[in-house]
């Protein structure tokens, strides 16, 4: 099945067909009348198409060079490397989305099934791979799987610009797909291959050698984590979002992201006890290093608890 911007090609490109051949024709009745028939049914048919920027919980990955023979095969070793760190991408962003951001542990991503894809078709015209939803969730998993696909094609797309453009993307990335993204050029560039990614109305386009300059950008890009205890002041979290401020004893105010293995009811218990109160704040602090040596720092709060009660500790 083709992706939305795929149909909606196809639809304009055969409505242009469409109009030549009437053209082409002149006013032959019985002919002429036919093709506006089906010209109609075909603009009706845009018409209805969702608006541009649409998201779809699919996606189909069209390969190009070192492992594709034409439009009859791929390289079933490389289809195999590929594919998986495509998919831990997914899954890592997905749990972030639908449960904060990650602690950075290896280990079973919560939401794994719901984020899980299945291979269903091999488009030709290149080489494609195209991935599904599975169909055992809600319309809102399918939702988020389709805000996570929309905003994995950006990244890769962003690898390929500058250092700039994928340091903005990174910091709205979970540490954790940047591992899985240099895993998934690493795949492509050592196999000097090209790819095409289609998601909805999202898309990018990567030649081997634009692939390996990806490739060189991400590998060069590092996360650090270390473990700290922070004495200040809890200005409180949001349950939606999952973000919370903290100010240190400076006064200097540290936003970040709740760590996902904290439920709503330990947020909440955070709010209610600790808001406005002076705590100790135990966070996994992040250093992101690019390629051109700028630095980011992101926080994820794991614990709150007083200095002088040990009974105000939670542990995760």
């Amino acid at each position: 099945m083709a992706t939305l911007r795929e149909h909606r090609a196809f639809l304009q490109k055969e409505r242009l067909e469409l109009i030549n051949l009437l053209e082409s024709i002149g006013g032959h009745p019985y002919v002429s009348m036919a093709y506006k028939s089906k010209l109609e049914e075909v603009e009706k048919q845009i018409r209805e198409l969702p608006p541009l920027g649409q998201k779809e919980a699919r996606t189909t990955l069209y390969f190009s060079g070192g492992p594709v023979v034409g439009s009859e095969g791929i390289d079933s070793l490389f289809a195999s490397n590929v594919l998986s760190p495509f998919q831990n991408m997914v899954m890592e962003d997905y749990s972030s989305r639908v449960n904060g951001r990650s602690n950075g542990k290896r280990g079973k991503v919560k939401n794994a099934n719901e984020s899980r894809l299945l291979l269903v078709g091999l488009p030709r015209g290149s080489f494609g791979l195209e991935l599904v939803k599975a169909e055992n969730e809600t319309l809102l998993d399918e939702m988020q799987l389709g805000e996570t696909l929309a905003y994995i094609t950006e990244l890769v797309a962003a690898s390929a610009k500058n250092d700039e453009n994928f340091a903005e993307y990174l910091d709205k990335t979970d540490p954790r797909v940047i591992n899985s993204l240099k895993d998934f050029l690493k795949v492509i560039a050592n196999n000097k291959a090209g790819i095409r990614l289609l998601t909805g109305d999202f898309t990018c386009e990567l030649s081997p050698r634009q692939a390996k300059s990806a490739y060189n950008r991400v590998s060069q890009t590092y996360a650090e984590k270390k473990s700290i205890r922070m004495e200040g002041i809890f200005k409180g979290a949001l349950l939606e979002s999952r973000k919370f401020d903290f100010n240190d004893q400076n006064g200097y105010k540290i936003t970040g992201v709740i760590d996902h293995e904290l439920n709503d009811t330990k947020i909440t218990y955070f709010n209610t006890s600790f808001t406005n109160k002076k705590c100790v704040a135990v966070m996994d602090e992040y250093t992101i290093t690019y390629k051109n040596n700028r630095k980011s720092i992101r926080y994820i709060l794991c614990l709150l608890y007083t200095s002088d009660a040990a009974d105000d500790r939670i542990s995760v």
